[in-house]
């Protein structure tokens, strides 16, 4: 599922909010919520982990880049 509060008033219609609800019950949080549980998982993660995963991911982007010879490739990450 994807995460999308941008304001957009589509992703936040009536409607969509009837069906997440009826779909995914007792699994949509607000904002706040999300921003607990954010802080919470930022207080786990190490220098030296965060340095580590943050050049593992930078590489695998590089090499996707050069694949895709500089065309979009986002989506096959």
């Amino acid at each position: 599922m994807w995460f999308q509060q941008d304001g957009c008033p589509a992703h936040y219609a009536r409607a969509v909010r009837d069906y997440l609800n009826e779909e995914y019950p007792d699994r949509r949080i607000g904002s706040s919520e999300l921003r607990q549980k954010i802080d919470a998982a930022s207080e786990e993660i190490n220098a030296r982990n965060f340095a580590r995963l943050v050049k593992r991911s930078f590489v695998r982007r590089c090499r996707a880049c050069i694949r895709a010879a500089g065309k979009q490739f986002e989506h096959l990450l």
